[in-house]
């Protein structure tokens, strides 16, 4: 009964979609509108792995999560011991979300567990690759 109920609707599609290259893509006709227009995807984000840690990411900018909120922040790498992965970001954007170099604030963290936890990505506009150091 399904698959007449289907190949009739087929027929229809066919019919329906005639001057449009087939019009099969408009499957979903059992009260949904089909989705032509999907949001625009979410920029891909390139996590940084261990070996990315170090001197070269002095003076780069780079995106960390804040798992609380689920939001990420980007940060400039002010300071990094490469060896023990202690980094000093400065974070250029105050609570308001306005990038001011004077109103931002610097935060001491622990990169290399923050890069472990999977927390620091390359800042979007920055699209990756780190360098040996």
């Amino acid at each position: 009964e399904e698959e007449e109920e289907e190949r009739r609707h087929d027929q229809h599609q066919q019919h329906a979609g005639d001057g449009e290259g087939g019009g099969h893509h408009d499957q979903g006709h059992d009260g949904q509108e089909p989705q032509e227009e999907e949001e625009p995807a979410a920029p891909v984000r390139v996590l940084l792995t261990l070996p990315d840690v170090n001197t070269s990411l002095i003076g780069r900018r780079i995106s960390l999560l804040w798992p609380d909120d689920g939001t990420w922040w980007e940060a400039t790498v002010l300071h990094l011991n490469a060896y023990s992965g202690q980094a000093t970001l400065f974070y250029p954007k105050n609570e308001d979300g306005v990038e001011d170099d004077d109103l931002g604030e610097q935060e001491e963290l622990d990169l290399r567990e923050a890069v472990e936890n999977n927390e620091v990505s390359w800042a979007l506009d920055q699209g990756g690759g780190g360098g040996g150091g």
